[in-house]
């Protein structure tokens, strides 16, 4: 393959949900809510919750499962690209973390910050590496992306309207040079202006109470996360047709083309809306934001590993993915499996 016929191809994929389910009934014993509010607004019925393992570890996990499935050797791996909000340190990047992990010894890695468009802008990204053509630096063939996010930790529990959205989780994915499919357009874009829309200055660490509920730690409690739910919604319910509208043009694809279109599991009044103004079958739009809630980056590739471990997806299939987050950032990409 020459740089100009090889595509990014996803061959395999893997992810970790954490044990602990935290419900709405449990939340409606931390603040003034309960499940009927809850879900009639996100759609959310329960979300998984990190309370023991370290971010990276969590990582990991979904990385070797990704491996795993590849038939590849971690040896084989050129790039580790990982995406996250909630790193366990300043630095190092969490990448690192997973390229050791991993045993991915001829990889070099780094972090992308995107929010929750970061599964869109890590695949991106890698298949810029594997397009290219760099005269005196080794080809890049083999990239394993890892989307781990622990948002409890920048969750404050005293806040009914934004704690009840985030869940913990890790979706990752292994993507190759292919000569026939992979991805086919993508569009990324970033509004600046609204970058104070959801911020999260500060890591704080949560308790596990033995009645189900969770509280922030009182000796580490910091600023956490913070969003204006109505800007947020209002930037999403535009930017996620704009952005597969270009995508699919840019592909030659069109909507009826498409198997399912893999959005970030946000809100689901947001992804309906989409759903309506996209002007597509809302069975083309799997969800499992009920489960697991919102969990930012790792959100699109753990919605697409429970799709390509149910063989719901086969060689050839046309596909949308898309991002929507704090930046605020939003991207779509047309790919075919």
């Amino acid at each position: 393959m020459n740089s100009s016929t090889r595509r990014a191809r996803i061959i395999s994929t893997g992810s970790y949900i954490p044990e602990r389910v935290l419900s709405n009934d449990d939340l409606s014993r931390m603040v003034e809510t309960d499940d009927e509010w809850i879900r009639e607004r996100t759609g959310i019925g329960e979300r998984r919750i990190n309370t023991s393992m370290k971010n990276h570890e969590m990582a990991v996990i979904a990385a070797k499962r990704a491996l795993e499935a590849s038939g590849l050797s971690p040896l084989d791996i050129d790039l580790v690209i990982a995406s996250t909000v909630t790193n366990d340190n300043y630095t190092p990047a969490l990448a690192c973390h997973v390229q050791a992990g991993v045993g991915a010894k001829n990889a070099f890695a780094f972090d992308i910050n995107a929010g929750c468009s970061g599964f869109v802008y890590a695949l991106d990204t890698a298949s810029a590496f594997i397009s290219a053509s760099r005269p005196g630096t080794r080809q890049v063939n083999n990239v394993l992306i890892v989307c781990s996010e622990v948002l409890s930790r920048i969750t404050d529990y005293t806040d009914r309207t934004s704690c009840v959205l985030f869940g913990d989780g890790a979706g990752a994915a292994v993507v190759c040079a292919d000569s026939e499919h992979g991805l086919l357009s993508s569009y990324i874009k970033t509004d600046g202006t609204g970058a104070d829309s959801i911020t999260a200055p500060a890591l704080t660490s949560v308790i596990a109470n033995d009645d189900g509920t969770i509280e922030n730690n009182p000796d580490k409690i910091t600023e956490g996360l913070k969003m204006n739910g109505r800007k947020v919604f209002t930037f999403a319910v535009k930017a996620i047709p704009e952005a597969l509208s270009e995508a699919l043009k840019a592909a030659d694809v069109t909507a009826d083309e498409l198997k399912y279109v893999i959005m970030h599991q946000a809100n689901i009044r947001i992804i309906n809306s989409a759903v309506e103004r996209l002007g597509i079958d809302p069975e083309k739009a799997p969800v499992n934001i009920e489960r697991y809630g919102n969990t930012s980056s790792a959100s699109v590739p753990i919605l697409l590993d429970e799709l390509n471990r149910a063989g719901k997806l086969q060689r050839g299939d046309k596909l949308a993915i898309e991002g929507f987050g704090s930046g605020l950032t939003y991207g779509a990409a047309i790919i075919e499996w």
